[in-house]
């Protein structure tokens, strides 16, 4: 087994002290040895292997995400004489793309929301605005607005929440009755659909 300086400083090993060691035993987890050497042995047989992720444990116990692509060597005879495997570190990039992933899925969340809830109000408003035109009636227009208010209130509260998200602060728990009974006054419809909105969508950050 050889490595390079790039080896050496991320795993926090030299050659020196690697050298004659089980690059199984002494560099992967204890859950992925058997499949890791499972791969070896396919990329040792010709197989090559490009875009391969797996963590490997520096010498302070660390676990660092590899991305390996995977060369044999052979003689002239096209018999195999070594494997040379080319590894990037790419722990930060994974990250990355887990929090952009989170971050998807929490703002198609706020999409749907918004889109659902200021549908139904601008559907009420429009209605509620036809029939003070044919009846005069300011109770009619007294609706509208209050309708206008809840979905401004709902469009601040998806704000602050897409806020949050994307500064990464953590969700906390807290007491849900006073979103749990505003909803359910608001719209009796929407009482099936509201214990997996609540859960989802964690309403205690707009409260």
């Amino acid at each position: 087994m050889r490595f390079n300086r790039y080896m050496e400083n991320l795993s926090g090993y030299s050659l020196e002290e690697a050298r004659g060691k089980d690059w199984f035993e002494t560099f992967l987890p204890g859950r992925d040895r058997d499949r890791i050497k499972e791969l070896f042995l396919k990329s040792v047989g010709g197989s090559k292997a490009h875009g391969f992720v797996n963590p490997i444990v520096a010498r302070n116990g660390r676990e660092i995400l590899i991305e390996w692509n995977d060369h044999p060597l052979k003689d002239n005879r096209g018999n195999l004489i070594g494997l040379v495997s080319v590894g990037q570190d790419v722990t930060e990039r994974t990250r990355d793309e887990a929090i952009i992933q989170d971050h998807r899925v929490h703002l198609a969340l706020i999409n749907r929301i918004l889109r659902h809830d200021v549908s139904n109000d601008l559907g009420v408003i429009k209605s509620a605005l036809r029939l003070f035109l044919s009846s005069k009636e300011e109770r009619f227009l007294l609706e509208a607005s209050e309708r206008v208010d809840k979905s401004v209130s709902l469009i601040q509260d998806m704000k602050r929440y897409e806020n949050i998200i994307t500064a990464g602060s953590e969700l906390k728990s807290l007491r849900l009755a006073p979103a749990t009974e505003y909803y359910r006054l608001e719209a009796g419809r929407f009482k099936r659909r509201l214990k997996a909105r609540l859960w989802v969508f964690n309403l205690e950050l707009l409260i």
